[in-house]
C-alpha cells in the first residue's frame, strides 16, 4: 500500500460526533446521484450520529439526518 492510499479518510471509518467535508466520491453516476438525492455531495459538511462498520450510519446533512448503508459510507471519502 503507497502513501497516498494510506491517508484516503473514509466515511466508514468516523465516530459517532465526528464532523467532516465530503472530498470526493469514490463511486459511479447511480451512487453520486442518490446521495446528491440526500443532500451528500463534495464539499457538503456533515456530523456523524451513529453508525459502525455492520450497521448504517446515520448522518446529519443540512439540518436534517439521513441514513447511509454501509457500503455507501465506504465510497465516500471525506476530510
Amino acid at each position: 500500500m503507497n502513501a497516498e492510499a494510506e491517508k484516503v479518510n473514509l466515511l466508514s471509518n468516523l465516530k459517532p460526533g465526528d464532523k467532516v467535508v465530503v472530498k470526493a466520491i469514490d463511486g459511479g453516476r447511480r451512487l453520486r446521484q442518490k446521495l446528491y438525492g440526500i443532500g451528500i455531495f463534495r464539499g457538503r459538511a456533515l456530523t456523524v450520529i451513529r453508525g459502525s462498520k455492520s450497521h448504517p450510519y446515520l448522518v446529519e446533512v443540512g439540518g436534517v439526518k439521513c441514513v447511509i448503508g454501509s457500503g455507501m459510507t465506504d465510497k465516500i471519502i471525506v476530510e
